[in-house]
């Protein structure tokens, strides 16, 4: 008698179900359905654990069966990155053909390799950075930037109102709601004008909100929906054959790595 069964995907095995003994659900249970949508997982445990390793073959199943994948948070090693890597280790190699696993998503008869492409904010210090190439002599890394307009109100204001007094920070709100309602496109400059033209605030102040935004501005990844670099969530949608997986790691600064998550 067993309480466990095993968990599987669309197709894969994916871990164990365990249930009371009163429940008989057989040698398998289908954890996914497309008509009711995917369960909602938490995956938790210390270093070697193996949750990476978990969440890969996750995503080789529901990518084999249409799901779009998107990796959004990564801002140190690049692990996120490696979907079209080989897996090097022998000791996982050798776990996943124990369970009659592809050893990783590059080395299956069932599955074709996967597409990958690795967006990394548009910064100055990109052009520095060393970027990989596949075997076709392409890269996989292309930069995306935001555009002012996409960030709410409260995105940006947060990461000012350190700077700032509350009444300062209010000033910075109004200016933000004047020039979201004038234009459907605009940029930190737009803003940082709005604010230089309220004569009601004090001149040391408006020169530093002013400094502020073109601060920002200069780090280069925002921008406005014109620029050839903005984001373009619909296309990134729409691509389910291509994994899309987000990095920071190049960002040196962690309040512009935390600005970039939050949009």
């Amino acid at each position: 008698v067993s309480n466990a069964s095993g968990a599987v995907g669309f197709e894969l095995t994916l871990g164990r179900y365990y249930s009371s003994y009163d429940w008989d659900h057989g040698d398998e249970v289908q954890i996914i359905s497309r008509n009711r949508g995917h369960p909602k997982t938490l995956t938790c445990g210390s270093t070697g654990a193996g949750k990476s390793t978990t969440l890969e073959t996750v995503l080789e199943d529901r990518y084999n069966n249409g799901v779009k994948i998107l990796d959004l948070v990564d801002t140190d090693e690049y692990e996120n990155c490696l979907y079209d890597m080989v897996q090097s280790d022998p000791e996982l190699r050798d776990v996943r053909e124990e369970l009659d696993l592809p050893v990783d998503f590059t080395e299956s008869d069932e599955y074709e390799d996967p597409d990958l492409e690795v967006l990394v904010p548009l910064t100055p210090g990109v052009r520095h950075e060393p970027i990989p190439f596949d075997e076709d002599g392409e890269s996989v890394v292309r930069p995306f930037t935001i555009p002012a307009s996409d960030l709410d109100q409260t995105t940006l204001v947060s990461f000012l109102s350190a700077l700032v007094s509350r009444q300062q920070e209010a000033s910075i709100r109004t200016a933000y709601d004047t020039v979201d309602r004038r234009e459907d496109d605009w940029s930190l400059e737009d803003l940082a004008n709005e604010i230089a033209d309220q004569e009601e605030l004090k001149d040391s102040f408006r020169k530093r909100v002013v400094r502020l935004l073109e601060n920002l501005q200069n780090k280069g990844f925002i921008r406005t929906r014109e620029c050839e670099y903005a984001i373009d969530w619909r296309e990134i949608f729409s691509s389910t054959d291509t994994i899309t997986a987000f990095s920071q790691a190049h960002v040196s600064d962690r309040i512009d790595q935390l600005m970039i998550m939050a949009y």
